[in-house]
């Protein structure tokens, strides 16, 4: 088997989870951009969606001043690591 994880919490949870401050130092939680497509696994390989957090910036050119990150799902794939070895 190559590259198994586990990521159990429910959307709700994971988001709660990735809470950041502000700029004014509120917390705040991520918003989803994809939510409808995840959903929570004790085996997850490739090939399957995965959440990630990321900056908002990749999804807009303009952001609102206080929301810096957001939760997307990605397909995982197994690829060639940066060191070259291939899972």
């Amino acid at each position: 088997m190559c590259g198994r994880t586990a990521v159990v919490l429910g959307a709700d949870r994971i988001r709660r989870a990735c809470e950041y401050r502000d700029n004014q130092g509120k917390r705040r939680c991520p918003e989803w951009k994809n939510a409808d497509k995840y959903s929570p696994s004790y085996n997850k390989s490739p090939q399957s969606n995965s959440p990630v957090l990321l900056s908002r910036q990749h999804f807009e050119k303009v952001n609102p001043p206080n929301i810096r990150f957001v939760l997307n799902i990605t397909f995982w794939s197994a690829t060639v690591t940066s060191i070259g070895a291939l899972c």
